[in-house]
């Protein structure tokens, strides 16, 4: 059997683990994951739309009755490298290939995958191909309208991260005869938007069959349904601004340009003024000149967090997400001054071994780069010093600690800047609306939901 798995970079090793635990016959399935396992057999094309925690990964490989297999795991080295290993891998034999869904549509490598005769394409994580126009989504469309026999399996916590278009990229490397080849007529079937301004949704329309086309193929898994996981509790904290930090954050608000003793902050679009605006909020400002400067002496949030770990027992592990670089800085100096221990997972550093073995009693998280494949269950406490705007992130970086293994209540602590956008964007991703359209009300129309 020829197995291709596709998932981000961070989801490969424990797709190796869970393989091998399979294999080995030591993991005893729960009912959920049988029950869904059972349904998924039965039908060429499926998503298993699964919260995080309850077992998507063993489901799938119990759909395809997988047998014992060798996992290459194909995340090093250039793809010219990759596709060679994956060709002798091929040429010797059956192969289940894990491979990053950043890589797989690249160069040589792409070649190759495409070569192979798959009986199943397992995408892991699936709300990543939702872009209709993203290269990997068009690619692994393409790769399974020429495979046809293949089975294949859309596998995620958050099917619909943002909104009801987020549907139509995935369900087309299902089976794109559900919504067509167009996603332009998907989305005028579906979302009544703005004439001039056709991305700009006024409203969603005909949601209800949208449900009766979509529910056939989806199996769908919440974990407090299946497990018996400690309660969560969510606090908002609130962070004064005062000072030069305020006057800037205010300035930069009414207009589209702002002045600190750095420099000049020129704001060049709406999205960019919100990014701007965000990171204020951690006291720090983006110049013309001078590129990213402390606005004001020490962040508010930075006191703010100090001040609240100071009230933790110092042995206590902890997880701080982040969207920026700079707040990451401001934590892992935090740590410093508490005299704690420092770790980091973002896009330039990986020291989550280091925490997960208890080196270091704080870690950092950038939001993007952590929030799925991890495992922080070891912690019960989490703040969130910035938010990204994705939905998905968000309910990904919740789940990394409220999962199985996790025997404590979790408090997740949200650091929030009184009157600014923090508000706005907490808000929007409590309610599961569009941060980008929340935030920028004045810009976009309201946005509603038919039945």
């Amino acid at each position: 059997m020829n197995v291709l798995i596709v998932c981000p970079i961070a989801v490969g090793p424990a797709w190796v683990k869970q393989i091998g635990l399979h294999a080995s016959g030591t993991v005893k399935p729960w009912k959920c994951q049988t029950d869904a396992a059972s349904w998924a057999a039965g039908r060429p094309a499926a998503m298993l739309a699964m919260d995080m925690g309850t077992g998507k990964s063993l489901t799938a490989l119990l759909a395809i009755d997988a047998p014992p297999l060798d996992p290459l795991l194909l995340v090093d080295g250039s793809t010219a490298a990759r596709a060679k290993r994956l060709r002798a891998a091929a040429a010797r034999g059956p192969v289940c290939a894990i491979i990053n869904v950043d890589s797989v549509w690249r160069g040589e490598l792409a070649k190759v995958v495409a070569d192979v005769r798959w009986d199943a394409i397992i995408v892991d994580e699936s709300h990543r191909i939702k872009s209709p126009t993203g290269k990997a989504s068009k690619w692994l469309a393409k790769l399974a309208e020429k495979q046809p026999d293949a089975k294949r399996l859309c596998l995620t916590g958050t099917p619909m991260p943002h909104s009801p278009l987020d549907f139509y990229g995935q369900f087309r490397f299902l089976d794109p005869e559900i919504f067509g080849p167009s996603f332009v007529c998907y989305r005028s079937r579906y979302a009544d938007c703005d004439a001039r301004f056709p991305g700009k949704v006024r409203r969603w329309i005909r949601q209800g069959e949208l449900a009766a086309k979509t529910d056939p193929h989806m199996w769908r898994v919440n974990i407090d349904d299946v497990l018996d996981l400690p309660e969560a509790i969510h606090d908002t904290v609130s962070v004064p601004l005062d000072g030069k930090t305020q006057r800037y954050y205010r300035e930069l608000e009414r207009n589209m340009t702002a002045e600190i003793d750095a420099g000049t902050v020129t704001a060049a679009n709406a999205l960019t003024k919100l990014l701007r605006l965000q990171q204020a909020t951690g006291g720090y400002a983006r110049t013309d000149e001078a590129g990213t400067v402390l606005i004001d002496g020490m962040p508010e949030k930075a006191a703010m967090l100090e001040d609240r770990l100071s009230d933790l027992p110092d042995t206590e592990q902890v997880v701080v997400f982040c969207k920026f670089r700079t707040d990451l800085n401001e934590v892992g100096a935090v740590s410093r001054r508490l005299g704690r221990t420092y770790a980091e997972l973002s896009g330039e550093e990986n020291q989550l071994a280091e925490w997960q073995a208890g080196n270091a009693t704080i870690i950092g998280v950038q939001i993007q780069s952590g929030g799925a494949g991890i495992d922080l269950s070891r912690s019960a406490y989490c703040f969130y010093y910035s938010l990204g705007f994705s939905l998905g992130d968000y309910e990904q970086s919740l789940a990394r600690l409220r999962r199985p293994g996790q025997t404590r209540c979790v408090r997740y602590y949200h650091l929030v800047t009184q009157g600014t956008v923090d508000e706005q964007v907490y808000a929007a991703l409590r309610e599961r609306r569009s941060v980008v359209d929340a935030v920028l009300a004045k810009l976009s129309p309201r946005i509603g939901v038919q039945a």
